[in-house]
């Protein structure tokens, strides 16, 4: 899997790195990102500290 955390991937050399990821890409950045959703890359809008902080809680909250 690849993260990629608070980019537009607007800027080569970074921005080719999800083309040659060969398993899921996850894109967590608040705008719009130069990489479109596809069966295995997913777009999440958002902040990255509250978003982060959502999937502490979740994951948490599934421990009990």
């Amino acid at each position: 899997m690849l993260l990629v955390l608070g980019s537009s991937l607007q800027v080569y050399p970074a921005a080719a790195l999800p083309s040659l990821a060969q398993n899921t890409v996850v894109v967590v950045n608040m705008g719009q990102v130069g990489l479109r959703p596809s069966t295995n890359t997913y777009i999440v809008d958002a902040n990255l500290d509250e978003y982060f902080r959502a999937v502490d809680e979740e994951l948490r909250s599934g421990d009990s």
